[in-house]
Parts: structure tokens; sequence; C-alpha cells
């Protein structure tokens, strides 16, 4: 387990999975609590930068305009790839011209991106005893790229992505409390992706997607996280999305309720 003070959440899960209907239930359960959200998926979008907890104001007195007073927030919702620095070029570029990029090259990207986001944003949160609130982490890179070197005729282990400096670190330093995996079929993924429009390549690749569904399952993937105390959730997918949304959010508010967190955060609601 991490040594911070707040509670980290992330949500797995091959892509077309209904991540997204997750994500609604968890914000179901702040809302029903009074719990204010700092969305710093947002904030990047914005900003094309992460956002800084520390310093309100430059050694010269200017004001800061990244700084974000986290003492008026209880969660903060944070998404990986990030939608700042390398998270950037990861969503323009290496997603979109992935076939131009070895398997070792982009799982490199991810990694920095994570590094930063961990160190930048994680951290800082995780430190105030803030719920964060993930959609994915080091596990998607431990199931996607190996996968991708392989249709690729490249040699990429789940061990050579696990060494690479921002995957040992999260793993070390930024283990979720809780992980939820989201369950779906081969039919059912391949049906969500035709309706979400613009697809990256790696959604294109129908043989990348089946043998992702078939990782996500393996039990040995996980271990990694459970052996370090993170308690694990399945989600099993439902067409119905509010099916899925009740199930996050009574998911998240019985291990909120677990923790203690509830009670301790209603003086900021």
């Amino acid at each position: 387990m991490h040594k911070y003070k707040g509670l980290l959440i992330v949500t797995e899960g091959p892509d077309g999975s209904g991540k997204g209907a997750m994500d609604s239930g968890f914000e179901a359960v702040l809302e029903k609590y009074n719990l204010r959200l700092f969305n710093a998926v947002e904030f990047q979008k914005k900003n094309r930068d992460h956002p800084q907890f520390d310093r309100p104001t430059f050694k010269d007195g200017k004001k800061d305009e990244l700084y974000v007073n986290l003492s008026q927030h209880s969660a903060i919702s944070v998404a990986q790839p990030s939608y700042a620095w390398a998270g950037t070029a990861i969503r323009r570029e290496l997603l979109e011209n992935s076939k131009a990029y070895s398997a070792i090259e982009i799982a490199q990207a991810y990694a920095d991106d994570r590094l930063v986001l961990d160190k930048r944003v994680i951290m800082p949160a995780l430190e105030q005893g803030k719920l964060v609130l993930e959609s994915r982490n080091v596990l998607s890179s431990l199931t996607y790229q190996p996968i991708d070197a392989d249709l690729k005729g490249e040699y990429l282990t789940r061990e050579q992505v696990l060494n690479l400096v921002g995957n040992k670190f999260e793993v070390h330093e930024v283990v979720p409390d809780l992980l939820v995996i989201c369950d779906i079929t081969e039919e059912q993924a391949a049906d969500n992706l035709k309706q979400k429009g613009h697809l990256d390549n790696f959604e294109l690749d129908s043989e990348l997607q089946r043998r992702v569904i078939s990782a996500y399952k393996e039990p040995e993937l996980l271990e990694l996280f459970t052996k370090c105390g993170t308690e694990l959730a399945r989600i099993e997918y439902d067409s119905d999305l509010s099916v899925k949304q009740k199930c996050a959010a009574d998911i998240l508010e019985d291990f909120l309720k677990s923790k203690g967190f509830l009670k301790n955060h209603a003086a900021m609601a």
C-alpha cells in the first residue's frame, strides 16, 4: 500500500468496456455526500499543463495561474495518459500513428507521462488526504504494450515494461487502494467502439483488442497489485449504462465507508 493519507481508486479495463459510465457512478456518490471534486483532466485540457498545489505565487510575487487550492476539494479526478506534456504527445501522435513507433517507444512515453502525473498531481493530492479517482494506471501498459510488440513482430515482455522508470516508480510508490476492473466480451466491446466515432490505431486493431480483453482476465497480472494490499472489484458489462453506474456507485460508497473517508470529510462539504 502507498504511505499517504488519501485514497487512490483506479478504474481499468479494455477499450469500450464502459469506464466512462463508472466515472459517472463515482461522481454521483460525491454529489450525494456533497464532496467537491477537482477535475484535473478538464484543467489539463484547458491549460495544456498540469495543476500544481503548493505554490500560489512565484518568487517575484506574481500569481501562478496553475495553482489550485486543494483544501477546497475532497476529491480529484485524473486520467492516463494525461492531457499535458508527454500525455498530449501520446494522445495526438503515438495513438494516432502507432505503426510508426515501436512498442518500447510507446511504452517509454507512457512511463514518462506516468512519472510526472504521479509526482506532480497524484502524490501531492494523496499527501493532503484527498480521494483520487484515476482512469487507468500502469496496468494498462503491462496489458497493451507487450501485445502491441508481439503484433509488430517485436519482443517486449511485461517485466521489461515494468522495469521502465516511471512504471517501476508507480508500482512501488502509488499503489491503488482499490482497483476496479470493467469486464466485457469481444462482441460487446466491438459494438461499443463502433458507436464511439473516431478511433485511434489501437482501438481499430481488432486482434489487439481481442487479446487485451483476454489479458485483463489473467489473475497473474492483477497479483502485482493485490499482493501489495490493493482491494480488487470487477464489474460485469451491462448494455444498460444506468446499471453499471449504480454498480460503480455502490462499490465506491461501500469502500469509502469502510475506510471512514465519508465521515472524515463530512466537515468539508
